[in-house]
């Protein structure tokens, strides 16, 4: 908007000896920016265009304005000049203000001028991109500002109908913040950032990349909380922050994004609750939450609307309660991995039906109860561990289809040979199947002094590996018996053991 002179004149009134006056003459609707504007007391002049030959213009102001006169430039990427001599270089293309003030205030006028370009439209962006992340030490920059058309073989770049679509530069040493103008590459689909160790924040002028499909920025060292208004990224399927250093909670509005294929935000410092809108995300097939300071709480149980769901990772999320029941329903998931947790309850039945499990890991949490024979049934299983836990009863048989495969039940006291999964695989140790081994030392009639968490019955061969007592007038018959080091057997009044062969 043209502006003209602030106009002070004194009068004398009966109330006071002084009252200053200005007035702001408005001067019609806004003009278009051009390369030369003048209202009345400000013209500005621009050299020239931006062009391959000639990266930078300068901006002249002129004022009527007598005395020390301060200008003021201001223009895009938040470009800001203060001097006196009315006089701007600039190197990114848009629209300029200009204001001009003389000592004490007396006079004051403003105005736009544009500042115009002949550049690729994705040049200077990927300028400022180059800069930022220290591009002179990447490890590879082939092409980069060689030239002023980065379609024509810049290092990591692809383009689409002439404009950048995908930038790809994982492992290449970047380092540095990445600059909000990367905003203007607004054909952009697909950015592919991971591996290095670029700093700052995710900029929220992402979010006015409407075509943006994949964010991959993970194992970098991102600070700071992920912008909620990336919920106005409509058509993004993949969206990886892990491995970086990210505070705050996961903004519920991301909910909303249902074109979200694969959501990765494992090993960051995010707090807060879980979201609880999971079904929302219709098309999600990979949720990895892993590793950060959630606030305690349960599994989601609406997460079992996610039909489409693969992989589900929560291990190290401070989760509490047992595995929902809603979850049965996720019958496409091949990875199931809830570790170092505070998960209780039975490992449920339910897992055994999911067909194309591959991995289930449950290690060091607060299970309880047998393993469910089902999962030794699993036809693609190939990892499955459930250490540390408080896991009692029986190896199933049916886990001998396991044998060969990546079986890890260490560390459950309550199970044979506290889930020696060797022993198992070389002699069938922990079957229900005639072959039963005292756990603890305790009475004979007590079920938990055994490994299958049953009394021996006839034809069943023992072995005594703790100190066992069996109480008065209990008649007891088994086909074999063995000591180990430590086992001994000691009979109360009245009581009998038939070894039959």
């Amino acid at each position: 908007m043209a502006c003209y002179p602030l106009l002070f004149h004194s009068v004398s009134t009966p109330y006071s000896k002084l009252i200053a006056l200005a007035f702001f003459l408005l001067a019609g609707p806004l003009a278009t920016p051009t390369a030369f504007a003048q209202t009345p007391g400000l013209s500005l002049t621009v050299s020239n265009s931006l062009s391959c030959s000639q990266l930078s213009a300068t901006i002249t102001a002129t004022s009527s304005c007598t005395g020390d006169v301060t200008f003021t430039f201001s223009g895009p990427n938040n470009f800001t000049l203060l001097n006196t001599t009315g006089v701007a270089s600039v190197t990114v293309d848009g629209a300029y203000s200009v204001t001009a003030v003389s000592a004490g205030g007396l006079c004051a006028f403003e105005s736009n001028v544009a500042v115009n370009s002949s550049l690729h439209p994705d040049y200077l962006p990927l300028v400022d991109f180059f800069k930022s992340t220290r591009g002179q030490e990447w490890k590879n920059q082939t092409g980069w500002l060689s030239n002023c058309d980065p379609c024509s073989g810049w290092y990591g770049i692809s383009c689409n109908e002439g404009r950048v679509s995908r930038m790809s530069l994982l492992f290449n040493k970047l380092s540095g913040p990445i600059p909000p103008t990367i905003s203007r590459l607004q054909a952009l689909t697909g950015l592919f950032l991971p591996y290095n160790e670029i700093t700052g924040t995710l900029p929220v002028s992402l979010s006015s990349l409407s075509n943006l499909s994949s964010l991959w920025v993970q194992d970098n060292q991102l600070t700071g909380p992920i912008p909620e208004r990336y919920d106005r990224l409509t058509r993004l399927s993949v969206f990886n922050v892990a491995d970086n250093r990210l505070t705050g909670s996961i903004p519920t509005s991301l909910m909303s994004l249902t074109a979200l294929t694969q959501f990765w935000v494992r090993s960051n410092l995010l707090s807060g609750p879980i979201p609880t809108s999971w079904h929302k995300l219709i098309n999600l097939v990979s949720l990895d939450l892993a590793f950060n300071s959630f606030a305690s709480g349960g599994i989601p149980p609406d997460i079992g609307q996610l039909i489409n769901l693969e992989d589900l990772s929560m291990a190290g999320c401070h989760l509490v309660g047992t595995i929902p029941a809603e979850l049965n329903t996720l019958s496409n998931l091949r990875h199931l991995y809830l570790s170092s947790n505070s998960l209780k309850g039975t490992i449920p039945s339910f897992l055994g039906s999911l067909s194309k499990l591959e991995a289930i890991v449950l290690n060091n949490n607060q299970f309880v109860g047998a393993i469910p024979p089902s999962i030794g049934s699993l036809p693609k299983l190939i990892t499955l561990v459930v250490e540390s836990n408080d896991l009692s009863g029986c190896i199933p048989g049916s886990f001998s289809a396991l044998c060969g495969k990546d079986i890890r039940l260490g560390y459950n006291p309550k199970l044979p040979g506290g889930g020696n999964w060797t022993a198992f695989c070389t002699n069938g140790t922990g079957i229900r199947n005639g072959t039963v081994t005292s756990v603890q030392a305790g009475y004979w009639h007590v079920p938990s002094t055994w490994s299958c968490g049953v009394i021996p019955k006839p034809g069943d061969r023992i072995l005594v590996t703790y100190p066992l007592k069996m109480a008065p007038d209990q008649l007891n018959q088994v086909q074999q018996i063995q000591y180990g080091a430590t086992g001994t057997l000691f009979y109360e009044p009245g009581a009998v053991l038939v070894v039959r062969p």
